[in-house]
């Protein structure tokens, strides 16, 4: 499979030899479970841009650190491209930034969220009433960095997984069971030395002192990237 990844952010460069790109992040989480892929690596923070949608059989927008109301210059480009991508139904999976940014193209809001930062381990309940949802546990624990979110859904979408603190953040649209696209607010990429090394680096943006200190505890805490990420990439790619 072709698997086009839009990079919309970039490593601090204290970390990139470390932990790698974003992009390289991607490949080491789908190599985890398919070692069929090829993947085209697009760094839209430096000028580069996609060809066609066809040019890939899936394409993930990753995380930034802009918002998608802010002044990009490839911002406007990237939402036409996307829309694009919808109208030749070639499947996208959206993450952290990307979740709100496809919300926002398919009618949706997004707002900085008023009570502040989801950072580090954080619980979503999970809808489980779905083909490609049903292997996931009732409850699901990932890694958050955000203090955006999706605060109206788009028109056509359902909420996969919440929380009381972030109301949607898994979203699927079109079908449930045969979806077209799929975001999710949290980093399944991100691995817990990542985490670790970008809360640490961010700590002015946290406040109270104990958002830092809770969200650098719970970083003991086990995730599953691995089998989310699995049942997305199936209920994108896989139609049967």
């Amino acid at each position: 499979m072709r698997i086009g990844i839009l990079e919309t952010g970039s490593v601090s460069n204290k970390f990139i030899g470390k932990h790698g790109s974003y992009g390289t992040m991607f490949e080491k989480l789908f190599a985890a479970f398919s070692e069929e892929n090829f993947f085209i690596k697009i760094k839209l923070f430096q000028g580069e841009f996609p060809k066609e949608a066809s040019q890939a059989d899936l394409w993930v927008i990753t995380g930034s650190r802009f918002g998608v109301y802010d002044d990009i210059p490839w911002l406007k480009p990237l939402k036409s491209f996307l829309e694009k991508c919808l109208e030749e139904k070639v499947p996208i999976f959206g993450v952290c930034f990307g979740h709100q940014l496809l919300a926002e193209i398919l009618g949706g809001k997004v707002e900085k969220f008023k009570d502040g930062w989801g950072v580090g381990v954080t619980e979503y309940k999970v809808n489980r009433e779905f083909k490609w949802t049903s292997e996931l546990s009732k409850t699901m624990k990932v890694y958050s960095f955000h203090q955006d979110q999706v605060v109206k859904t788009p028109p056509h979408s359902t909420v996969i997984a919440f929380s009381d603190f972030c109301k949607n953040a898994i979203l699927a649209y079109g079908e449930p069971n045969r979806p077209f696209a799929i975001s999710v607010q949290n980093h399944p990429e991100f691995t817990q030395g990542f985490m670790c090394d970008l809360i640490n680096l961010r700590k002015e943006l946290f406040h109270p002192e104990s958002v830092l200190e809770n969200a650098l505890e719970s970083l003991d805490t086990r995730v599953n990237n691995n089998l989310l990420v699995k049942n997305i990439i199936c209920a994108l790619v896989d139609k049967d």
